[in-house]
């Protein structure tokens, strides 16, 4: 651990360099912060142990004191990749959103004074960087503005949709799926019911587990491979951080595996995250086979919302993606914020390079969404 020098308001900074020499200071803070589940210790400890340690990737976990109270956690690391070192947070591409853990008590969260001194400090006691690379920022965390999406040069990123399930099933279903739609939604069913039972669980680790992560792999390695898209399970360690968060979390509802089943037979499976009252919706995946027809993962989230709605649970985070079904379902949407600066040369020159070409795509598709069709 490394402390620094006072800062304005009588705060005091910390730095640490692995998970286990602060996960004492994380938990108290945890328990009294605004977070999401994917800054919970659990979550992010897990992931560099599984994924993060198959990269070029430093730990760099800052913490901020008041007194002998943190108040302010960021979880960061350094990492090296296309030949330029980042200072980036913690959790990768399976985090969808990402930040600092900020104590409840903590008022307005931190002015700009004060969060400039910060910022400056950490910049001081940290090795330096190429580029800064701060993604996918809520601009607010339960409710506490994130100083990093408000006081940083941000652009806005991706989007996230939200469903509010403030009704019961019925009546929020009734107002987002016409009368076409659940009539259609009826008519699949009975077909699949036609061919066996069909049976929505929910797995609580055990050996169940591990055969249904399997089905999950191939599904998601199987359909990803049909649309040519990417798969998050195909990143080195990706497979062994489900599976041990679910070995060690599925029993304590903060994983959720579940699976929609034909005679005991995967239609649908999904692996996600439950945090005080959100549930994120993270890993869907269906088969391949000939009831896909019938639209099994529509079906298997269907059953996922009534039981959010079942156990109390008021927000089905569909997190990023702007697929057409979260859209339907959702009543709220989140805008990421991303903030990207280069330091050294190197990373001004990239950071440029990489801003000038994004724009030129911008510039490309809309030159080519705005010529006349003239055949």
């Amino acid at each position: 651990m490394r402390s620094s020098r006072s800062l304005p308001g009588g705060l005091t900074l910390n730095h640490f360099a692995s998970f286990e020499s602060v996960e004492t200071i994380w938990r108290d803070l945890e328990a009294e912060a605004a977070c999401y589940g994917f800054q919970s210790y659990d979550w992010l400890s897990n992931w560099y142990r599984c994924v993060g340690t198959h990269q070029q990737m430093e730990i760099h976990i800052v913490v901020v004191f008041d007194a002998d109270q943190a108040v302010l956690l960021l979880p960061l690391a350094r990492e090296s990749r296309d030949h330029l070192t980042r200072l980036v947070w913690l959790g990768g591409d399976i985090t969808d959103y990402r930040g600092p853990l900020i104590r409840n008590s903590a008022g307005d969260a931190f002015s700009r004074e004060q969060f400039t001194a910060i910022w400056q400090e950490v910049h001081r006691i940290l090795p330096p960087v190429d580029i800064i690379e701060l993604l996918q920022q809520p601009e607010w965390i339960a409710g506490k503005r994130n100083p990093f999406a408000t006081y940083l040069a941000c652009q806005p990123g991706h989007q996230a949709f939200v469903a509010r399930l403030e009704e019961s099933f019925e009546v929020h279903y009734q107002q987002r799926v016409n009368a076409k739609g659940r009539s259609t939604d009826r008519r699949k069913e009975r077909r699949i019911q036609d061919s066996g039972e069909l049976v929505f669980r929910v797995v609580r680790g055990g050996t169940g587990s591990v055969e249904l992560l399997r089905a999950l792999g191939e599904q998601k390695a199987h359909n990803a491979a049909k649309k040519n898209q990417g798969n998050v399970l195909a990143l080195p360690g990706m497979p062994d951080f489900v599976q041990v968060m679910t070995e060690n979390h599925s029993g304590d509802g903060f994983i959720h595996l579940s699976t929609l089943e034909l005679d005991g037979e995967p239609l649908a499976i999904h692996w996600g995250m439950t945090y005080r009252g959100r549930f994120h919706h993270l890993l869907p995946s269906y088969t391949s086979g000939s009831n896909r027809q019938y639209s099994p993962g529509r079906l298997h989230l269907l059953r996922m919302l009534r039981w959010c709605h079942d156990n109390r649970i008021s927000l089905y985070d569909f997190t990023i993606g702007d697929e057409d079904y979260k859209k339907v379902w959702s009543n709220e949407t989140i805008v990421l914020f991303d903030h990207k600066c280069g330091v050294s040369w190197r990373g001004r020159i990239a950071v440029f390079s990489a801003k000038a070409k994004s724009s030129l795509k911008k510039q490309i598709r809309k030159i080519w969404r705005s010529e006349p069709d003239t055949t």
